[in-house]
């Protein structure tokens, strides 16, 4: 039902509301020249046979004035997901699902999803910034896209560690000598400032293994 303004109805006769008007031209490109061809009259105490719509486009007041204002129709994006990823240090994000809703008639809408985590960092609930697109004929001037709202995760990768150092006392180690497997993205660990062990003890060499690890 579209929001109207009409001049020239007689003898007081009304219309407060349209089923629906047709129009020339279903683009909103082509607000500039497009016009209506004809209405349905919903409420109102005037008879739609009684009257001639002017089938040219004018915007000069009066009688035979008839113009048209589209709006750009609005696209959703549903059941987007972010399948969970191991850490690399990028931002990267795979997105998968998404069903794209609002297409009208017959138009024939591409949708493409993209997205990047917010923080390359491991965790839970990551906000995604999603640039999804859509592409088809007169979309881009017809359709405005709602982008979805997306968290993922980012799981921890797997670091392989060897430390040594002399008797302490404590599982913690202090400043020990290490080498590392597994950083990604040229990532460095040059020193630490601590390791914590599962064992103090010399004795325990055999089945000794590190619990965590502080960066300095």
């Amino acid at each position: 039902a579209p929001t109207f303004t009409v001049t020239g109805l007689v003898n007081s006769e009304t219309i407060t509301s349209l089923t629906s008007a047709t129009l020339n031209s279903k683009d909103v490109a082509n607000n500039s020249t497009n016009y209506v061809t004809a209405i349905a009259i919903n409420v109102g105490s005037a008879t739609a046979s009684n009257y001639q719509i002017s089938q040219a486009y004018n915007a000069s007041a009066g009688t035979t004035q008839n113009t048209v204002t589209l709006s750009k129709a609005t696209l959703t994006v549903t059941g987007t997901t972010a399948p969970s990823k191991t850490y690399d240090g990028t931002t990267t994000a795979t997105i998968a699902g998404g069903t794209l809703v609002g297409a009208l008639g017959s138009d024939s809408i591409t949708l493409t999803q993209a997205g990047t985590y917010s923080s390359a960092n491991a965790g839970s609930g990551i906000s995604i910034t999603m640039n999804d697109s859509v592409s088809g004929t007169g979309v881009s001037t017809n359709y405005t896209l709602t982008q979805p709202t997306v968290t993922g995760t980012i799981n921890k990768a797997p670091l392989g560690i060897t430390v040594s150092g002399t008797y302490s006392g404590s599982t913690t180690l202090s400043a020990p000598t290490f080498t590392v497997t597994g950083l990604v993205n040229s990532e460095t660990i040059t020193s630490l400032t601590s390791a914590t062990l599962n064992s103090k003890d010399v004795a325990n060499n055999s089945t000794n293994y590190v619990t965590a690890i502080a960066i300095n």
